[in-house]
């Protein structure tokens, strides 16, 4: 089985490109929660990071970036729960990961949804 060439990259580049990704990932999301950091506490190798999350309702999440995505791995900030009967549920991007831990993080993507579309209708409006 091939490795898709994002995953090969991934490999390749080691603590430095998770720590790359991690920042990007930061950047992308840091308005639709209240915190959002790389943990200093928990390790960064070829294989992932780990992100301390606070949502909106002031929950704190540890979440796993890795090859495999994202994951919910501890309901502290820098805890790795490792528990043989629950399931671990990875998610293909953050925004997925979120949709399922922080209701508020829904509210407000619905609300920017609904605020793009009325802009889009003035728009509409204007050139009539």
């Amino acid at each position: 089985m091939s490795k898709s060439p994002v995953t090969e990259e991934r490999l390749l580049d080691g603590a430095k490109g998770w720590r790359e990704e991690a920042e990007a990932v930061i950047a992308d999301i840091s308005l639709m929660v209240n915190s959002i950091t790389i943990s200093s506490i928990l390790p960064c190798d070829e294989s992932g990071i780990y992100l301390n999350v606070e949502t909106k309702e002031n929950s704190s999440f540890t979440i796993e970036m890795s090859t495999a995505g994202f994951r919910v791995c501890g309901n502290q900030l820098d805890l790795i729960e490792e528990n043989d009967d629950q399931e671990k549920i990875y998610y293909e991007t953050p925004y997925a990961l979120l949709d399922s831990i922080s209701p508020a993080y829904r509210y407000e993507l619905n609300l920017i949804h609904h605020l793009i579309f009325v802009q889009s209708l003035d728009i509409v409006l204007e050139q009539l």
